[in-house]
């Protein structure tokens, strides 16, 4: 007698389809979400009823970066399961990712009320309430819920520090400190931690962040703005500055010999290459790997460069205006005498880097998938709501 051999249930643990889905998780992990939005997709319209299918299938679109694809799965997926905190989740990380905090909120509530012991829930919640000053307060206790309730997640101190970042600046310090120390790869922690100091006009500190997260993500936008407005500022101070000397050098040059305008222009050439030392003693001492990414940055920005090209046109008027002959000079003095006193007080303005006030960069709020890192499949638990 010879024994058959049944083919392998698709449904039991190993089964072809739960290999199918094993290979969608790796290929999310890989960051190929593209090819695993496809096969999620294919199983999932094989079975409508496959929770497990839908999971995938919104993560990998979550991924990809399409909210309204994401919030229409996690729908279909809240229709399968309704008692599911799991889907109250999708729904909210999909309504976080499209920008409406206020039903990202609501959403992430529900979810934490169908499963209070879920710290991927209060995660959420943290993050979508801390966005509005009405909830900040509900968004802290979230968010110390979630420490508490996994106090060696990464995630869950990102989204107190995020939840408090507006509020309390310096408890949102510590716990962007601590999610570094559990997760030294945290790019949102990093960025945050630099716009805390660029709030606080702490360039420096802010510079070292930046710098420190270019090295973590060449492409990330935080820093291209942060050094962009720092280069900008240094060359409008020196571009006011070369206008205070022009500004002190010109009342002298209608009085005096051509001999003397020379030496007048000397003197402003002197100045200028004391300024020019101090920068480049300043730019030796920055990291060289600070110092490549501002000089890129330098050659690709037009506002940069039209700085830079303001700078070397107004230093090479003032040396060639005061040698030479001027006979713009004896044109009107009144005129003259109006753009020197704007000159020089622009000019003393550059001197006092205090009337630079740092604007107030957003923080960045994490777009990450259900469960990143917290040990867990995704899926409906078994709360009911």
């Amino acid at each position: 007698m010879t024994g058959s051999r049944s083919e392998p249930d698709p449904d039991v643990a190993g089964g072809p389809r739960d290999r199918e889905l094993l290979d969608i998780d790796h290929l999310i992990a890989a960051g190929r979400n593209t090819e695993a939005r496809r096969r999620a997709a294919t199983l999932a319209a094989a079975d409508p009823q496959d929770w497990r299918a839908l999971s995938a299938l919104f993560q990998a679109t979550l991924a990809l970066g399409d909210g309204a694809g994401a919030l229409a799965v996690a729908d279909r997926l809240l229709a399968l399961v309704p008692a599911s905190g799991f889907a109250h989740r999708c729904r909210a990380a999909a309504l976080q990712q499209l920008g409406d905090r206020a039903l990202a909120t609501a959403a992430a509530r529900e979810a934490t009320r169908c499963d209070p012991g879920d710290a991927d829930a209060w995660r959420l919640l943290a993050i979508s309430a801390g966005d509005d000053p009405a909830t900040w307060q509900e968004a802290r206790e979230a968010g110390l819920r979630a420490v508490a309730l996994a106090p060696h997640w990464a995630d869950a101190h990102l989204a107190l520090g995020v939840a408090v970042m507006d509020d309390d600046p310096e408890a949102a310090r510590a716990a962007f400190t601590e999610t570094l120390a559990l997760d030294p790869a945290e790019t949102v922690a990093v960025a945050n931690l630099a716009t805390l100091s660029w709030r606080e006009n702490d360039l420096r500190a802010a510079a070292d962040g930046y710098t420190r997260l270019i090295s973590l993500d060449p492409h990330h936008r935080a820093p291209q703005r942060f050094f962009r407005y720092v280069m900008t500022r240094t060359l409008l101070r020196l571009s006011l500055l070369m206008l205070g000397f022009l500004a002190a050098a010109l009342p002298f040059a209608g009085s005096v010999s051509d001999d003397g305008r020379r030496g007048i222009a000397g003197i402003l050439i002197l100045l200028t290459a004391a300024v020019a030392i101090g920068q480049g003693r300043q730019l030796r001492r920055t990291p060289i790997s600070r110092r490549r990414y501002q000089r890129t940055l330098l050659r690709r920005d037009p506002v940069l460069r039209t700085w830079a090209a303001t700078l070397a046109a107004i230093h090479t008027t003032a040396v060639v205006s005061l040698a030479g002959p001027l006979p713009w000079w004896q044109a009107s003095v009144t005129p003259m005498a109006a753009l020197w006193t704007a000159l020089l007080l622009l000019g003393l303005l550059a001197w006092d880097h205090r009337h630079w006030a740092p604007p107030t960069p957003s923080r960045l709020v994490p777009t990450y998938l259900v469960n990143r890192r917290h040990g867990e499949t995704g899926g409906p638990p078994g709360s009911a709501c």
